[in-house]
């Protein structure tokens, strides 16, 4: 060091920190030194440095004594998971369930009209069937369709959903939706064997109504009961008298007649939107009604309905649940013991749901109650955070418990809280698998989900665990091993009674498409899902309609 001022040293010291920081980052672009160390800014030479004296440069992979570099965060928005990135299962704690208290309702008797004969339409002959046999990737991104996957396509011109499907004795299937066209919603019915050949199918045209099927049951004479709803003007089996009609149809399994058709009716909306068979012969349906009059008098508001039948479609008993901001069915699923599941959707915090703490009264909660076959409440289940909840999908273990299905969205908060407080939020929309033991407390819950959008539609419970049908945007996580083509996918997937995934499936091309519906088999590893597509190339590559509009499709899996 020389003997320049202390004025100098002192500049020249603060000038060094700067240097370093620019010489750092012109090292990085390649342009060496910015400003050069070697000597004093000022022409003296009280910063040389000596033979003894060296300058380390730290790089982006130098380790700090004592502490190691931080894992990148996750960042929500990437298409990719971080390589830094560690995931790990939290252990399962239990949930605290409302301690039980008997709910009683009045049993009130639903006024039904004489039905009349539905239209049948011509067999149709356009069924195309593909098959593509290919490997599966293991990336994040594929570019082949899955595996031995065949497709049945369903439906010409016009846009064409299903929305339920039904696994039949003799090894078919049984499936419902809709067919969108000039302003109306047409539903159809379709009847699939055990290899995917269309056996027959049947719709209810009309040029001025608007006709919803939501779901169906196979009762245990064989015959097929259907929920639905809808604005009804120019059939001959219903009119509507407000602005729609809650309808169950019973068809005939061999071909498809219809056997009676029942409308349910007040001033206002009535929807049934799911439908489950009792194992009395009778079946038993859920939706919502804002009607004060009619077949639907006796309360008020937006409200949650259920409604038991006998075979022939007579109602037996009749039960609202509501709260200030309304309610919803959107499932419901029964056992062999007549015990009834239902998930409900709400936003209220009163009224019927006054009793159950964990509700938030944000968005939207879920509330899955338990009944036995004559309505008595048994336990429930409260599914709520701060966001949006939606778990809409039952299906019964067979031993009092049930496996429950959906997904939530996470709004002003990047951790979820609530009922799914310790979930790993994945990015998006995530959906998560809950099983719940007989007595309602939870036995495990887990994640399927990647960084973009998932959803659950559809769970059935098989020999293998359970068949879970839905759509995703991603293809990495727990869908890395089918990767994404584009957009949304379908898929399928069997999880054990361990809630472990053991074979995944995708239906996918490069535009939209989704798994919408399931069903298993009881006695073998064997399933159907149905659902929609607007892609013409991966699975989807004998679809000949136009890239606007939605083709139905059905595809059979067997799980070793």
């Amino acid at each position: 060091m020389c003997d320049c001022n202390f004025f100098c040293k002192i500049l020249c010291s603060i000038i060094l920190v700067f240097a370093f920081v620019f010489n750092t980052i012109g090292n990085w672009v390649g342009v060496g030194d910015i400003i050069p160390t070697d000597k004093c800014l000022f022409g003296c030479t009280c910063h040389e440095t000596t033979a003894e004296e060296t300058t380390t440069q730290l790089t982006d992979d130098t380790t700090w004594a004592g502490s190691t570099k931080p894992l990148a965060p996750i960042n929500p928005s990437s298409s990719e998971p971080s390589a830094n990135t560690t995931t790990t299962t939290k252990p399962v704690t239990t949930i605290y369930t409302t301690p039980a208290t008997t709910t009683t309702t009045k049993p009130t008797t639903a006024t039904t009209k004489p039905t009349t004969t539905a239209t049948t339409t011509k067999l149709s002959t356009t069924t195309t069937t593909k098959k593509i046999t290919t490997t599966r990737t293991t990336t994040t991104q594929k570019s082949t369709p899955d595996e031995n996957t065949t497709v049945t396509l369903y439906g010409k011109t016009f846009n064409h959903t299903f929305n339920a499907i039904e696994a039949t004795a003799d090894g078919g299937y049984i499936a419902c939706g809709s067919m969108s066209m000039s302003g109306a919603s047409q539903p159809f019915v379709v009847k699939y064997d055990k290899d995917s050949n269309l056996v027959w199918e049947k719709t209810f045209s009309s040029t001025t109504s608007t006709l919803f099927f939501d779901d169906l049951a196979i009762l245990d004479d064989g015959s097929v009961i259907i929920a639905g709803y809808g604005k009804i003007s120019d059939t001959a089996e219903i009119e509507t008298k407000g602005n729609s009609e809650a309808v169950i149809y019973s068809l005939s399994q061999s071909d498809g007649t219809v056997r009676f058709s029942k409308a349910f009716n007040g001033k206002a909306s009535d929807i049934f939107s799911t439908v489950a068979a009792m194992p009395d012969g009778g079946f038993v349906v859920g939706g919502k009604t804002n009607s004060d009059n009619g077949d639907f008098g006796g309360a008020e508001g937006d409200r949650a309905m259920i409604v038991t039948f006998d075979s022939e479609g007579n109602p037996t008993l009749k039960k609202y649940v509501t709260g200030s901001k309304g309610a919803t069915i959107e499932e419901i699923a029964t056992d062999s013991s007549g015990n009834i599941f239902v998930s409900y959707i709400t936003s209220s915090t009163d009224g019927d749901f006054a009793d159950f703490e964990e509700l938030t009264g944000g968005y939207i909660d879920t509330v899955i109650i338990k009944y036995d076959k004559s309505m008595t409440y048994k336990w429930d289940y409260v599914i709520a955070t701060s966001g949006r909840d939606e778990f809409t999908q039952i299906a019964p273990d067979g031993s009092g418990g049930c496996v429950v299905a959906g997904h939530y969205e996470l709004i002003g908060i990047i951790i979820p809280d609530g009922t799914l407080n310790g979930i790993y939020n994945l990015g998006g929309i995530d959906s998560v698998v809950f099983c719940l033991n007989s007595n309602g407390s939870l036995k495990w819950k887990r994640t399927l989900a990647g960084i973009n959008n998932d959803y659950i539609t559809d769970i059935s419970k098989s020999s293998k665990g359970y068949a879970i049908s839905g759509y995703t945007m991603s293809g990495n996580r727990d869908f890395a091993p089918i990767g994404n083509l584009g957009g949304y996918d379908g898929f399928a997937c069997m999880m054990n009674s361990s809630g472990t995934v053991t074979a995944i499936f995708s239906q996918a091309g490069s535009e939209e498409d989704a798994a919408t519906c399931i069903a298993a088999r009881t006695n073998n590893g064997k399933f159907m899902v149905a659902g929609r597509t607007k892609s013409k190339d991966g699975n989807f590559e004998a679809n000949t309609n136009k890239s606007t509009i939605f083709t139905g499709y059905v595809s059979s899996y067997t799980v070793g």
